[in-house]
Formats: structure tokens, C-alpha cells, sequence
């Protein structure tokens, strides 16, 4: 299937199969295993590129950078399933390097992810205006005002209920991710 492609394609989809055959000795080596997964997981948004253009141009690689911290993310919740067995034997994974702080990290990453993303696709301030509405949501959950109010998203520090508003982006500036 790969050799019906142009000869960068087929050249970039050979590449991928390094960091596929580095990926399961990772776990013993690095306490970021995930990164190396999402390495190799997203790929396909260099191979896209690779097919399409006979290239790889700076959208590709924000692209891949969005997806491999998505990765990051979803890959760091998986392994806290495992996260006892493995420190029995030896297994390194981001979700016992986060420990009790995972959820932070977990903040951190999708929020690149989504700015990352937003940006390749050239949509960056819907980007910024759904990372404002998960912080709002955020603090909402933590805060224990999950219920009961009339709005889906509290006001702003500033009174605004507008999330397009982007006046300083108050509700994005007080999330902790922004202090």
C-alpha cells in the first residue's frame, strides 16, 4: 500500500517504523513512554502531508505536535490502570512520574493539544475560546458549582458571561494553567 506513493511518502512512511520498533523499550528507559507513543501515533498527520504535498511544511509539524500531546494526554490516563503493577517491575510511564499531580499535567497537555491543533487548522481563536470554556468548566467542576445555577458557564471575574468576548480572556487568565 505505502509504495503506490510518491517517493517522499514512501520514504516518510519508512521512517515511522523506527520509532515503532524503539517504542516498547522505552517503558525501561524513559519515564516518557508516551511521548515516543505519540510519536509514532501520530505519523499519519506527517504521512498526510507527505502524500498530499511531496512535503512536510510548518502546518504538519504544529499538527503533529498537537496530536502527540493529545497522546500524551489519553496515554498518561491508560496507564494509571497499570501504574502499580509497573512500578512492581520496573515500568516507567508519565501517569507514576505525575502521580497525585496528573490531573495538572493532564490540563497542560490537552490544552496544547487544542492550541496546537486549532492553530494547524487556522481556526486559533475558536482554539482560545474553547480553552476559556474549559477552564471555566474546569473551575466550575472543582469548585462544586456543578449544579444548580440557570448557566452552563459562571461569569467571568469581570461580570462577562461571553466566552467570544476575549477581553483579556479574564476567565483564561485566572485559570491556574495561566498563573
Amino acid at each position: 500500500m505505502l509504495l503506490q506513493f510518491n517517493r517522499f511518502a514512501v520514504a516518510t512512511g519508512i521512517a515511522s517504523l523506527i520509532i515503532v520498533a524503539i517504542y516498547p523499550f522505552m517503558k525501561r528507559i524513559t519515564w516518557w513512554p508516551q511521548v515516543v507513543l505519540g510519536l509514532a501515533f501520530s505519523w499519519g498527520a506527517l504521512m498526510g502531508f507527505a502524500v498530499i504535498l511531496g512535503r512536510i511544511d510548518l502546518t504538519a509539524l504544529v499538527l503533529y505536535a498537537g496530536s502527540i500531546a493529545w497522546v500524551i494526554g489519553y496515554d498518561t490516563i491508560y496507564a494509571h490502570q497499570d501504574a502499580e503493577d509497573d512500578a512492581l517491575i520496573g515500568i516507567k510511564s508519565t501517569a507514576r512520574l505525575f502521580g497525585a499531580r496528573t490531573h495538572r499535567a493532564l490540563i497542560v497537555f490537552y490544552a496544547l493539544a487544542v492550541v496546537l491543533i486549532g492553530v494547524a487548522l487556522g481556526c486559533w481563536r475558536r482554539a482560545m475560546v474553547g480553552l476559556d470554556r474549559a477552564c471555566r468548566v474546569r473551575r466550575r467542576i472543582w469548585s462544586g458549582r456543578s449544579g444548580g445555577s440557570t448557566s452552563a458557564i459562571p461569569r467571568c471575574a469581570c461580570g462577562s458571561s461571553n466566552p467570544t468576548a476575549m477581553r483579556g480572556c479574564c476567565c483564561l487568565r485566572d485559570c491556574w494553567l495561566m498563573r
